[in-house]
């Protein structure tokens, strides 16, 4: 009988430990639309992911913040940059 309840206990713990990723799929920028050069110098863009639901993209052109994709508190994301 113990046995069963541990099992039993084990499984509870699997089924609701597991849960959908929360970071959908964001529509993001295109890094190939900046890999340009701007007075010879290069320009790229570049993609950080904080690992727990921010992320933001950024070019080395003046280090401009082009796009800040942050969860509310549903976990539906919005770009917050104007």
């Amino acid at each position: 009988m113990k046995k069963l309840i541990y099992t039993i206990a084990l499984f509870a713990i699997f089924l609701f430990g597991c849960k959908k990723s929360s970071q959908q799929d964001l529509p993001l920028l295109d890094a190939a639309n900046f890999n340009t050069t701007i007075d010879g110098e290069p320009v790229a863009l570049y993609t950080l992911n904080s690992g727990n639901g921010l992320v933001m993209q950024v070019t080395n052109y003046g280090g401009r913040i082009v796009s800040l994709w942050t969860p509310d508190k549903n976990g539906d994301y919005e770009d917050v940059v104007f």
